[in-house]
């Protein structure tokens, strides 16, 4: 469903020049769920930017349903890519209702029943028709993150790409998150990336996880291999102990 291939964006030029993302290959199946695991500033948000088309290549190509994404989209290929990003306030534009934002995608691809369709998406994400015509300061971060991740789904896409949609939000909340889109995941059979830095998270949804350190991506495991601490690339293995020292200290602080 996805292929990356030898994918390289560069950010500036001379002395500012950044190599975000470099030389990075990888193929996902369709309806796999595929995660990006890594330090802040390794590339992999920026790597999931570019298969959605909204950070150009510099070198190499990615393909999704085997079409070409560039720096140019059209409609089908909007429709057929879309993305839940991190932060579900500074997603959804404050001076537009839930209606709103959800209906916008639809007119915007010329789908048939609107209005079902808005109800329907809340409907599937947990919400009802109370929260429809609310604002987003009127919603809690939680709701706020639905109503993003039904505004994806509402062009009834084929590939789900999350940039760390749970981050933001409280622990509870965040169980709350990744189950739902679980579940939809499963029931629409959609293939999905997920971004993350929380092994935790990446392993309850993934099936297989790709590590990324300073724009190469040096290892790709299965998730019961991370699970089992299987890893064969040190930097893995520095993760894995990071993400095993931090449970630890919310378990003793817990306690």
């Amino acid at each position: 469903m996805i292929e990356v291939s030898e994918a390289t964006v560069v950010y500036g030029s001379g002395r500012g020049r950044l190599e975000a993302v470099r030389n990075t290959s990888f193929k996902v199946d369709k309806g796999e769920v595929f995660g990006l695991v890594g330090e802040s500033g390794c590339g992999k948000s920026t790597l999931l930017r570019a298969i959605a088309g909204l950070a150009p290549l510099t070198e190499g190509r990615i393909t999704v349903a085997g079409q070409a994404i560039g720096s140019y989209r059209e409609n089908s290929d909007r429709k057929l890519v879309q993305m839940v990003f991190q932060d579900p306030y500074g997603s959804l534009n404050p001076a537009h209702t839930v209606d709103k934002v959800l209906s916008e995608p639809a007119i915007v691809q010329k789908l048939r029943s609107v209005e079902q369709r808005v109800d329907r998406s809340l409907r599937e994400v947990g919400l009802g028709p109370e929260h429809r015509y609310r604002y987003p300061h009127q919603l809690s971060g939680g709701q706020r993150q639905r109503v993003a991740i039904a505004r994806a789904l509402i062009t009834e896409p084929t590939v789900l790409l999350l940039d760390e949609p749970t981050s933001a939000l409280d622990l509870s909340v965040q169980a709350e998150i990744l189950n739902l889109l679980k579940r939809v995941g499963r029931r629409r059979n959609l293939t999905m990336i997920m971004v993350s830095h929380d092994l935790a998270v990446i392993s309850h949804m993934c099936m297989r996880i790709a590590v990324m350190q300073e724009g190469e991506i040096v290892e790709v495991l299965g998730v019961d291999k991370l699970r089992n601490r299987q890893a064969t690339h040190s930097y893995t293995h520095v993760l894995l102990n990071a993400s095993l020292q931090m449970e630890e200290r919310k378990n003793g602080s817990g306690s």
